[in-house]
């Protein structure tokens, strides 16, 4: 049965849609239990971590690669607004022509596109999902608006506070909340045999010790804890392949401390703040720890950004992972031949050669980017 659905698929080929050049991991396990035992010394992730939805998280940080195109978008709007976009690290230079900044490239050096992005603000990553949504356009409101609509905020001139930030419930790139980083960083749907969950302390897959500072070529397996030393922003995203989370995401620790979407006061009188996920270079390796978050205004610069989006619209796609393979191929046969609902695509209640259709051509649709 699977081969002749194969052929049928393969016979005009597959041609899959773009993602917008992100290595994209699927959470699910959806309805997971939320982190209730272990420590938590400020007060915020007791409870927290449930995620009653599947959704797609980066398995990088925004590269320079990805943010050089987007500065250089956002060219034709002015010195003043493009500005404010330029990160202070980051693998790239002006481009500089006829006297004057045309643009940004990448420095004339190994691995620069891959290096991290940092010291941005929350304003900066909010405009940088918008664009993302709206097909990367040039126009102002392609930054502005579409996600986290810039016309509805409020600035506070006194504290530089903002108010009037929501995010589109139809939104298909955002800002990760604290559940959903939480979960991508720290959940294991694994960790006491198969399908028994739990939460892991560190992000490594440890309850015992984080990653242990240090660089690549010295067996080191993180950039934090190492010193505010500028050459550790020249190794690529990714240099410790091997140090990941229970998904798979790399970077978590000694990348850059990543925004996340909850703007918040931990008090009426105090001044507003967002939650930055994981450990900088540099910095502390103290926040690798589930309990230990920064926090930062959300106005100033001192972060970086990992990107959440919706998992695909993909009726092919039985197995759930936002890819289309051999695996889709086995999981329709073996549904149709069990005579399982799942294989039932017309929804009309009968498994026949509609459904068959149905499949070939959602196989040949592919994912579409960002719907779902």
């Amino acid at each position: 049965m699977r081969i002749g659905i194969a052929a049928i698929v393969l016979s005009a080929g597959v041609c899959l849609a773009g993602d917008t050049g992100f290595d994209w991991v699927t959470i699910g396990d959806v309805g997971n239990p939320a982190y209730t035992d272990g420590p938590d010394d400020t007060e915020i992730t007791l409870g927290r971590g449930s995620v009653d939805y599947a959704y797609r998280i980066s398995r990088f940080e925004v590269t320079t690669s990805q943010w050089v195109e987007f500065t250089n978008a956002a060219s034709n709007l002015g010195r003043t607004f493009v500005t404010q976009l330029v990160p202070t690290r980051w693998g790239a230079v002006p481009d500089i022509q006829g006297g004057e900044i045309v643009g940004y490239k990448l420095k004339d050096e190994p691995n620069a596109g891959m290096r991290p992005v940092d010291n941005l603000d929350w304003r900066d990553v909010a405009y940088y999902v918008n664009w993302l949504h709206n097909g990367k356009g040039d126009a102002l409101d392609d930054f502005t608006t579409g996600v986290y609509d810039a016309n509805n905020w409020v600035i506070d001139p006194v504290d530089n506070s903002v108010t009037g930030v929501e995010r589109n419930p139809d939104a298909m790139y955002w800002i990760p909340t604290l559940d959903e980083w939480m979960k991508a960083a720290h959940y294991d749907p694994n960790k006491h045999g198969e399908g028994q969950g739990g939460w892991w302390l560190y992000s490594n897959m440890s309850d015992t010790q984080g990653p242990t500072p240090g660089r690549p070529e010295d067996g080191g397996e993180t950039l934090s804890g190492l010193g505010n030393i500028d050459e550790l922003w020249d190794y690529p995203l990714g240099s410790f392949p091997d140090v990941t989370s229970a998904y798979g995401l790399l970077d978590l620790s000694g990348g850059g401390s990543e925004f996340l979407e909850d703007i918040f006061r931990q008090s009426p009188f105090s001044s507003q703040q967002t939650w930055l996920g994981g450990s900088g270079i540099g910095g502390s390796e103290l926040f690798d720890r589930i309990d230990s978050f920064e926090f930062g205004p959300p106005l100033f610069g001192r972060g970086t950004l990992r990107i959440a989006s919706r998992v695909p619209a993909c009726p092919a796609d039985l197995t759930g992972d936002g890819v289309l393979d051999a695996a889709d191929l086995d999981a329709f046969a073996a549904a149709f031949l069990a005579l399982s609902p799942d294989a039932d695509l017309t929804g009309d209640g009968v498994l026949n050669l509609d459904d068959i259709d149905a499949f070939v051509a959602g196989y040949h649709a592919g994912c579409e980017e960002g719907a779902g």
